[in-house]
């Protein structure tokens, strides 16, 4: 195929050359030329438009990653808070909620090590037993298992036990996702 393509620009090469005539100014030519050389201008502002708009989608995207992280960390550091404010008040089911909020916010930024830190304090400060409505319990389990990469992060199958361990009070069987069902219908 490549050798019949290049056999028939042969040909029409030869067959220009022999019909070349003397050359003439006309206008036709001009008006082409400058035609041409317009096309030529635009086409080079689209392909610099098309690569400088692709800088600046790199920049946004850059940006709304910056302003995600910061708003997952403003969400870690007003969860800490509660944590603290629950943890002071003796308050286990919201101290564990807002806990697993904190290690979910680090686990979701990639950032283990903190996770680990704050599931460790979480173990340290469990109560060595308590009870809580089979509804709060199931609460704390879903949460739990919504913490991102939980593999990754040290400490999690002791917390897990420790959520597995609490005991159930009450006659109230209403679990997570009923209440979820049923709010949510």
């Amino acid at each position: 195929m490549l050798t019949i393509s290049i056999l028939l620009s042969i040909v029409a090469i030869a067959i220009s050359v022999l019909r070349c005539e003397p050359m003439s100014f006309d206008y036709m030519g001009v008006l082409i030329g400058i035609l041409s050389m317009l096309t030529t201008a635009l086409l080079g502002w689209q392909i610099y438009s098309v690569i400088n708009l692709e800088k600046f989608k790199k920049s946004i995207q850059t940006e709304m990653l910056s302003i995600e992280k910061d708003r997952v960390l403003a969400m870690i550091s007003v969860n800490s808070a509660m944590f603290t404010y629950y943890h002071k008040t003796g308050d286990v089911y919201e101290g564990y909620k807002y806990t697993i909020f904190v290690i979910k916010g680090f686990s979701s930024l990639k950032e283990y090590e903190k996770a680990a830190t704050m599931v460790k304090s979480a173990i340290e400060i469990a109560p060595k037993e308590f009870s809580l409505t089979h509804f709060q319990k199931s609460t704390l389990l879903s949460l739990f298992y919504g913490v991102p990469h939980a593999a990754k992060i040290k400490g999690m199958d002791e917390l897990e036990k420790i959520l597995f361990d609490i005991k159930v009070i009450g006659n109230n069987n209403k679990t997570f996702l009923s209440y979820r069902d049923n709010f949510t219908s």
